[in-house]
């Protein structure tokens, strides 16, 4: 593999199927629903019975967005033009009680400033359902009601980070510095700094809910200050779409949930025995899943990630042009080889039932869940279905190593989203906000530092929302 480079845009993963040839597709078998495939799909019906269905059938969500160019720490919290004011009193009131956390700092850092900050936890855009009709975190914040439909206002161009000591985590840093603005997603945009003070002895994963749950209500209580503001944009995304004579494709949407800090939560529930689902994208978009995965940092999915999901905007958008997006399965790359075959065969069934030419399938995280991205890989692609698979590498400094644990014949189309181990030097910041020593990086991150990409925060994430990539030469 060669050295770093960026990619024009997001869109490189289509590429593969959009010209293909219509292939013909099996009959659609019959499927056996798991309780809670049924559980899912029962609620996702009822709900959206009650609330009424917008014109042609479709539900229709607005994702109504107010730019943030700044953030100050001030002495009243409110929302002034392009500016999020936020006072760091306002936002103690809004710290989880139990699980023995202290929301003791507030940092706002901003692109280019000589800030880095760690170790980063989980990281969320502020988003709140229009007059609190529903949660923007559905199953932590409150309602499912209205996921997927009516009005969200988002702060646009901030995240809010919580930043904490929590054993058994994989340690990462993001730095502000425009040194590292290629490979660090988040030193892009204005981030609000969480740090919070832990208690030894209280149960890591109270502290891990404890901290989830602030950081979720802190998103929701400063997204609400821009209900009576004017939008800087709207998005209007709807589902179903309307149908197209293009190639049928879909997305696989493949997350990690296999225990302790481990966990991907989809409306509030452990994904861990979770059965794969064709879902509804909006309802992704619209705050669903929300990640407790603490896997190596630059493989990190975090909740903001998920919100902004890139593969299912970009076949939202690219519907009905190039190709139809049939529809999107969500699965869990499950720990143990017979529940990886078991979610094989159910996400054939579901493709089957799609109807589908193509598919995008995504890895989150490494090791054994190249397992499963091969295996459906090749379950798939006998059944005529084109595949692209979107991973990250670990190819060595050099870029030379082999970079793949596991492989098959079938994955002819393999979109990197960079190499973990590419090593990269960054300057002495003016101040590092977090806590020191880092696990998995050598010096004092409050110096200069060389370390690899697999330290840096989503700098490899592989649902491609950066713009590295590694080419074959």
């Amino acid at each position: 593999m060669g050295k770093e480079q960026f990619l024009p845009d997001g869109s490189a993963v289509l590429k593969f199927f959009i010209k293909t040839d219509q292939i013909s597709h099996h009959g659609i078998s019959s499927y056996l629903l798991r309780p809670f495939f049924l559980l899912y799909s029962w609620r996702v019906f009822f709900l959206k019975a009650i609330s009424g269905w917008g014109k042609g059938n479709s539900m229709i969500l607005n994702l109504v967005r107010h730019t943030i160019r700044k953030i100050q720490l001030a002495d009243e919290t409110g929302l002034e033009g392009d500016t999020l004011q936020v006072n760091p009193k306002d936002l103690e009131a809004l710290v989880s009680p139990g699980g023995g956390i202290r929301l003791f700092r507030v940092a706002a850092v901003h692109p280019g400033e000589p800030f880095r900050f760690g170790p980063v936890l989980d990281g969320v855009e502020p988003r709140a359902k229009e007059g609190f009709q529903g949660s923007a975190f559905p199953g932590w914040t409150g309602s499912a009601a209205m996921t997927g439909k009516g009005s969200t206002h988002v702060l646009d161009g901030m995240a809010i980070f919580a930043v904490a000591r929590l054993p058994g985590i994989q340690q990462g840093i993001i730095d502000m510095a425009e040194e590292a603005r290629p490979y660090c997603p988040f030193a892009q945009i204005c981030n609000l700094v969480l740090l919070f003070e832990t208690t030894p002895g209280i149960d890591r994963l109270a502290t891990d809910d404890a901290i989830r749950r602030s950081l979720l209500r802190v998103a929701e209580f400063l997204a609400s200050l821009s209900f009576e503001a004017p939008a800087a944009a709207m998005e209007r995304w709807q589902w179903p779409l309307p149908p197209s004579s293009s190639p049928r494709a879909a997305l696989l949407y493949l997350v990690q949930s296999q225990g302790d800090l481990r966990r991907t939560y989809f409306f509030g529930r452990a994904m861990d025995d979770f059965y794969p689902a064709i879902i509804d994208p909006l309802e992704i978009l619209d705050g669903a899943i929300v990640s407790g995965n603490f896997v190596l940092p630059s493989n990190k999915t975090c909740t903001y990630i998920h919100q902004n999901h890139p593969l299912i905007r970009e076949m939202l958008r690219r519907h009905g042009t190039d190709l139809t997006f049939a529809g999107a399965i969500l699965a869990n790359e499950a720990s143990r080889m017979e529940e990886k075959e078991k979610t094989a065969r159910a996400v054939e069934e579901l493709a089957e039932r799609l109807k589908i030419q193509g598919v995008v399938v995504n890895q989150e995280g490494g090791g054994n869940t190249l397992t499963d991205l091969m295996l459906l890989c090749r379950q798939l692609s006998r059944r005529g279905i084109r595949v692209v698979l979107l991973v990250n590498e670990f190819a060595g400094a050099d870029g030379r190593t082999p970079s793949l644990m596991e492989t098959t014949p079938e994955a002819e189309a393999i979109i990197s989203a960079g190499n973990n181990d590419h090593r990269l030097h960054l300057p002495a910041p003016r101040e590092f906000i977090g806590f020191a020593p880092l696990d998995g990086i050598e010096e004092d991150p409050s110096g200069p530092i060389t370390l690899p990409l697999a330290r840096i925060y989503a700098s490899t994430n592989q649902l491609g929302f950066n713009r590295l990539s590694c080419r074959t030469r």
